[in-house]
């Protein structure tokens, strides 16, 4: 398991980051199962990346918290 830290100074860096993560995800060779695992304090910014990823990968649907549920599925 890997594992990285990045800090990103405003809302918008975090989306533009969390784009270009998801581009590399569609970019993948390997067709296995890829599973990315948030964690981070109330308003820490969770969220926010997961909508980056979400526009990243085409996805239309409103994103929200995932902080209180199990599995959120798009």
């Amino acid at each position: 398991m890997n594992s990285k830290e990045i800090i990103t100074k405003s809302d918008q860096e975090t989306k533009e980051l969390a784009g270009e993560i998801a581009q590399e995800m569609l970019g993948r060779e390997n067709s296995e199962a890829l599973v990315i695992g948030l964690e981070g304090d109330l308003g820490s910014g969770k969220t926010t990346f997961i909508q980056g990823i979400a526009q990243g990968l085409g996805i239309k649907d409103k994103i929200t918290s995932p902080t209180f549920v199990i599995m959120k599925k798009y």
